[in-house]
């Protein structure tokens, strides 16, 4: 079944109005083109300067707003620069403390290694000539071997009494001196 619609309308009414609708357009725009085909040239002129003006601040505009990000991002990255120098500034710092330390220590432990040696080699208790003396960190290990307990004592003895030395490790062996004149003489 076929359903119609009945409007006020009929089609020669529709499609009046929509030749009137068609003809109104084309009316709005000639009056457009009459408008500015009606301008003089000086009008013409002034329009073309205001647009041109328009469009130079709102480039202006756009070109401040850019600048000022331009700038807010170089001020952040300046900042973050600093930081970063202040940053490695502090570790070489810390870097030659710590080298400046560890010379320092060696350089001291070289010291109480020799003044050590030398108490050691004034004694005639001692035979320094058979003991080893190494340093770390201030303290002393003394190796080797010596002929009595009386000497061993004796050297340790010395060695704490050196100033800065922190600790003394005694490994040192007692061979009397007939057990190294019969050792040597049997390897020959």
């Amino acid at each position: 079944m076929k359903t119609t619609v009945k409007t006020p309308w009929s089609k020669k009414t529709g499609v009046a109005v929509i030749a009137g609708v068609l003809a109104a357009a084309a009316l709005v725009g000639c009056e457009r083109r009459d408008e500015q085909v009606s301008q003089t040239p000086g009008q013409k002129l002034d329009e073309a300067i205001a647009d041109s003006r328009e469009a130079g601040r709102e480039a202006s505009a756009r070109m401040e707003e850019r600048v000022d990000q331009a700038q807010a991002s170089a001020e952040q990255n300046a900042q973050e620069a600093k930081v970063a120098i202040a940053e490695r500034t502090d570790q070489a710092k810390a870097a030659v403390e710590r080298g400046t330390e560890k010379t320092a220590q060696a350089f001291d432990d070289a010291k109480l290694t020799a003044e050590v040696k030398s108490a050691l080699i004034k004694d005639e208790t001692v035979q320094a000539t058979a003991i080893n003396v190494d340093t770390k960190n201030g303290a002393v290990t003394l190796t080797g071997t010596v002929p009595s307990q009386t000497a061993r004592e004796r050297a340790v003895s010395l060695a704490r009494k050196v100033d800065g030395v922190a600790a003394v490790r005694n490994d040192l062996t007692v061979t009397p001196p007939d057990t190294r004149t019969s050792s040597s003489s049997s390897k020959d």
